[in-house]
């Protein structure tokens, strides 16, 4: 069984982790140009977290850390930018900024924009 599955059975999962979803980790993503097609946050036992699709990976999900929740809300509380990510329209690149001595990565991301 899957955390997602688990979190659904509870009722505390966010609709981008609908069964048999798999939750993708932070080296599959990372250096990578990925569409985001939607986004959601859900409240866990170490606070709001944000939840990512990416149209490249349409069976999977990814919880957010800290700097991409923020970019989640921003986009759910802008129904313009959030119909804009819905369509397809925004794309991003993941970085590891560095790993922490507990094995946790830290990330970046920039936008990719057509702007030369």
């Amino acid at each position: 069984m899957s955390y997602a599955d688990i979190r659904s059975r509870k009722k505390s999962a966010s609709e981008l982790m609908n069964d048999g979803k798999r939750q993708l980790h932070t080296a599959d993503v990372v250096d990578r140009v990925l569409t985001v097609i939607d986004v959601d946050a859900i409240m866990t036992r170490n606070g709001r977290c944000g939840v990512i699709s990416f149209k490249e990976f349409p069976d999977s999900f990814y919880f957010a850390g800290k700097v991409l929740t923020e970019m989640c809300d921003e986009f759910m509380a802008d129904k313009d930018a959030y119909a804009d990510l819905k369509a397809g329209n925004v794309q991003i690149i993941i970085s590891k900024a560095k790993s922490s001595s507990n094995g946790n990565d830290y990330i970046t991301f920039e936008y990719v924009t057509d702007e030369e």
